[in-house]
């Protein structure tokens, strides 16, 4: 089995087991908290994260931001260079970004609600994807498409250990089956080699401080009913029988610490950056969207 085949197995089971939890709800993954949730204040202090991220910009560049959504990424980025534009096919991803995007008074970020890779002709001096190449089962297209249209450099970001599998306890309790993890910087890797691209690995320096979807909460009560809301954003759920079983099992699933209750994931969860220069010669000017 190829590195790709692999990965695309493990994109499928995840998504099998998603599909499982929802049944038949919305076709729009995102709708509801998960997009609320995505959402944070474009004009925040940079953390040493996202400062990472914008060394890589120029003033004059124009971010490609594929799968950005509500601009959690995309919206600080666009006040240290000229323009960004976002592909994302949510369109509850889409209202967050732009009421986002309004609330700031970013005038220069733009969202194309659509799927990637996409038939809009859209080129870039950086390319850019966060936290979505876990759920891509066509990745050798997805990671192409990013390169043809990155004109200095292709960034795509991670987490050591995938969003999914920090609460996955929950998940694996109050949907009755343990849960399968998608692909993750180490599949990517390997997918990458397996294309002809050795990239650049940068281990960012601040550990995950939160989850966005597992804010902590300072008490008990208000952790059940965060990971009742959490679960529903999944799936299916009745809430009688899942209210008791967190009730049952709280010392299991859940941590305390300084900043309250959160659930049980590894003590260090580090952001990567896999990059690299695009292998197609550069073109003398760029190409925007708008």
């Amino acid at each position: 089995m190829t590195a790709v085949e692999h990965y695309a197995d493990r994109v499928a089971a995840f998504s099998r087991m998603r599909d499982r939890w929802a049944g038949t709800g919305s076709t729009d993954r995102w709708a509801g908290g998960l997009a609320e949730q995505a959402a944070s204040d474009p004009r925040r202090p940079l953390d040493p994260n996202l400062a990472a991220l914008v060394g890589y910009l120029q003033p004059d560049d124009v971010v490609l931001d594929v799968g950005g959504g509500a601009g959690r990424i995309s919206l600080p980025l666009a006040l240290h260079c000229r323009e960004v534009i976002v592909v994302d096919p949510s369109p509850s991803m889409r209202t967050q970004f732009e009421d986002a995007a309004n609330a700031a008074r970013i005038a220069n970020a733009h969202l194309v609600e659509a799927a990637w890779p996409t038939d809009i002709d859209l080129a870039a001096d950086v390319v850019l994807t966060t936290q979505v190449t876990y759920f891509v089962r066509e990745i050798g297209p997805f990671v192409h498409a990013l390169e043809a249209a990155a004109r200095r450099r292709v960034i795509i970001g991670l987490w050591s250990v995938p969003p999914p599998m920090q609460g996955a306890d929950v998940y694996a309790l109050i949907f009755g089956s343990p849960v399968e993890s998608p692909p993750d910087h180490r599949e990517l890797l390997a997918v990458l080699w397996e294309l002809g691209i050795l990239p650049d690995v940068r281990v960012l320096p601040m550990p995950m401080q939160q989850n966005y979807a597992w804010l902590p909460e300072p008490t008990r009560e208000q952790m059940v009913a965060r990971a009742l809301r959490v679960v529903q954003w999944h799936g299916v759920v009745e809430l009688a029988k899942a209210e008791q079983q967190l009730q049952d099992h709280f010392d299991d699933l859940f941590v305390h610490d300084a900043t309250g209750y959160r659930p049980h994931w590894p003590n260090t969860v580090r952001e990567l950056l896999i990059t690299w220069e695009p292998r197609h010669q550069n073109e003398p000017s760029v190409s925007t969207f708008w």
